[in-house]
């Protein structure tokens, strides 16, 4: 019982504490946070070295590490944060080994970024300045990094336009047709109008002469033949039309699904073909 009074009693004492803690944590963390007032969308390498300058270490370095986020820096300006930069962390880092190598990182950056940078310097201290110079040794051992090749071009073949003209059979052997048939309907009527006269001359003469006859068999074959030639005419330039206007038709239809749908398109890479056939 009297164990359980002292753990009793032991709480009570504790949970107190406990609750004070966890109320002034928050704002624990929070003092440790530098209060920082920069536009974070605009930081300037001004506002920044105003802050070192004024011991403001961590304001400097948080606005710096905003700048060097901007892709749109021309390289002297880069250069220039990271070698502000390499100042802040001299002056603001305590172990030897630690500023040593975040400085030399900085300086590192400062002369891949713009190998020729020269410079004001607000820390001149020979260590400092040793460790300017170990960037520089380091970075002129570098190979030269190769300029970046624009990626090959890849080349998309697309099947020609198709056009109706070229796709649609020619009617030239139609039109013939056509001719043969109308010449041969010319032929078939004036016959038949002139086996039609030499029969009526053969018939109004009562002797029936055989030269009359003998013409109106000539006219009647002259007749017959050319109505042989308009059926047979008829049909093929028929037959002809029919088949151009089927291809003329089909051409439309595949010309139209061509520019719609892409039909068949060849991608040519690099080490590799690809067939795409939209539907």
């Amino acid at each position: 019982m009297q164990n359980r009074h002292q753990s009793l009693f032991a709480a009570v004492r504790i949970i107190p504490a406990v609750l004070i803690m966890l109320l002034f944590l928050p704002l624990a963390i929070r003092a440790q946070i530098p209060n920082c007032v920069y536009d974070q969308n605009a930081p300037s390498a001004e506002r920044a070295r105003a802050n070192f300058l004024a011991l403001n270490y961590d304001c400097a370095e948080a606005e710096l590490i905003d700048l060097l986020r901007i892709d749109t820096l021309d390289l002297q300006q880069k250069a220039d944060a990271h070698v502000l930069l390499a100042q802040v962390f001299y002056a603001k880092v305590k172990g030897d080994e630690e500023k040593h190598n975040m400085v030399l990182e900085q300086f590192v950056a400062t002369f891949r970024a713009f190998r020729a940078w020269k410079g004001a310097l607000d820390v001149k201290a020979p260590e400092f300045l040793a460790v300017m110079k170990e960037a520089q040794d380091l970075v002129d051992k570098e190979p030269p990094q190769a300029e970046a090749q624009p990626a090959p071009e890849q080349k998309t073949w697309q099947p020609p336009p198709i056009s109706e003209k070229k796709c649609a059979p020619k009617s030239t052997m139609a039109w013939i047709a056509t001719g043969l048939f109308v010449g041969s309907a010319g032929f078939f009527v004036i016959g038949s109008s002139d086996a039609s006269s030499k029969w009526d001359d053969y018939e109004s003469n009562p002797d029936h002469p055989r030269n009359l006859y003998d013409e109106y068999e000539s006219a009647n074959s002259q007749k017959k033949v050319a109505g042989v030639l308009t059926v047979a005419t008829g049909i093929v330039s028929g037959y002809l039309w029919m088949k151009h206007f089927g291809a003329e038709k089909k051409c439309r239809e595949t010309t139209s699904s061509v520019s719609q749908h892409g039909g068949l398109k060849i991608y040519a890479g690099v080490g590799r073909i690809n067939l795409v056939y939209n539907f």
